[in-house]
């Protein structure tokens, strides 16, 4: 599993540099926009998804919790909850990511509600930014991104035991859910997102119209999704081949 370990590290470490460079380019036009927000942002949109990967089988295992672990040291997406539930004085302070599974079901009812709320408003500014730099450049960011965190979903999976299907198509769900989903909405309603930046409106309605149009529709998503069962049957096939 040490080279299932080398390969989820170095796909995560691929994603922070594209991220970096949507960044990069999207400065140009929004000088306020904060790097390392962006990239904590994605952390804790990315542990949302690792929860609902784990989630179908309640377990996070040794190696798993291990990369989370490293994920959580800007931001832990369970500090997070905790906070929002305070407010409300449901407080689960003594909840941490090695007895998440452990919790009672109401308390995880209430965790895993937060945790859908608080990654759409991670997912908002994630794809928004995307959005903007494919707006900008022309270049297909959102689809090298969904590429890899596929990929990334998929070796987590695999760091014990082999890649249960299962889970895998889990963490899938989720990133659909979460970003899939919303990039249509943001992409519809560039304007409407960036109202509160320095932003020229006619700047934002002119951008590459015939492209927002394009991904208006459905059937977007129909072949986002059925990118993504590709590239997952062919990551799985390639294991199978390899035995």
């Amino acid at each position: 599993m040490a080279d299932t370990a080398e390969k989820l590290y170095k796909k995560y470490v691929k994603i922070t540099k594209s991220l970096v460079e949507i960044c990069d380019i999207a400065k140009g036009i929004d000088g306020e926009l904060s790097v390392q927000e962006y990239l904590v942002n994605f952390d804790l949109l990315l542990q949302s998804l690792l929860f609902y990967q784990c989630k179908c089988n309640r377990a996070i295992y040794p190696k798993e919790l291990d990369f989370i672990s490293e994920l959580t040291e800007d931001d832990d997406i369970l500090e997070r909850v905790n906070a929002e539930l305070e407010k409300h004085s449901h407080a689960i302070d003594d909840v941490k990511w090695d007895n998440l599974f452990d919790c009672d079901k109401d308390t995880f009812a209430l965790i895993d509600g937060e945790i859908q709320t608080l990654a759409k408003e991670y997912t908002k500014q994630l794809v928004a930014y995307v959005a903007l730099a494919e707006c900008l450049d022309g270049k297909s960011h959102f689809d090298k991104l969904n590429d890899d965190i596929v990929d990334l979903l998929y070796y987590f999976a695999k760091l014990e035991n082999g890649a249960d299907e299962n889970e895998v198509e889990q963490g899938i769900i989720g990133y659909v859910k979460f970003v899939a989903n919303y990039y249509v909405e943001v992409v519809r309603n560039m304007e409407s997102i960036f109202a509160d930046k320095n932003i020229k409106k006619e700047l934002l309605t002119s951008l590459r119209k015939e492209y927002r149009e394009a991904k208006r529709a459905n059937r977007f998503l129909e072949r986002h999704l059925k990118a993504i069962k590709e590239r997952l049957a062919g990551l799985f096939k390639k294991d199978k081949d390899s035995k």
